[in-house]
């Protein structure tokens, strides 16, 4: 169990990097298609 809990310790940070950075590309991504005109009114 212990060393369940270390791996653990260990993954967890880096899946959250992960996130972190598609969370960041796709506020660039959500930016870019505010800023654009909206032809749809």
């Amino acid at each position: 169990m212990l060393q369940l809990c270390d791996t653990l310790f260990e993954f967890y940070p880096k899946e959250i990097m992960k996130i972190q950075e598609r969370m960041g590309r796709f506020d660039e991504v959500k930016t870019y298609w505010e800023s654009r005109e909206d032809i749809w009114c």
